[in-house]
């Protein structure tokens, strides 16, 4: 009876380690699969947040177009005024020397 009893702890020790190994591949596959699925997050955030800050270039890029572009034509403008006023006084001066 010691023996078969023996046999039994031996049997179900053996059955506990077979299960505990199993346990620990499945989990290691788990957690490999895991950080594959991580690993690929991560490149794909990296190729969007890349592509984003491409956008954000050219965007400050197109505002600066812009802003230079205000100035030119805010310079002209000003530019055309000044010649229009000059005009407008040597006009009157021309009128008031006739009259």
């Amino acid at each position: 009876i010691i023996n078969e009893y023996e046999q039994f702890i031996q049997k179900l020790e053996n059955n506990y380690t077979q299960k505990a190994d199993e346990y620990e591949k499945r989990i290691e596959v788990l957690i490999s699969k895991t950080h594959e699925q991580l690993k690929t997050m991560e490149d794909e955030f990296e190729v969007r947040h890349g592509n984003q800050q491409l956008i954000i270039s050219d965007q400050h890029k197109i505002i600066q177009a812009y802003k230079d572009e205000e100035h030119h034509a805010k310079i002209v403008y000003e530019k055309q005024c000044k010649m229009l006023s000059e005009q407008s006084i040597r006009e009157k001066n021309e009128i008031k020397t006739v009259c």
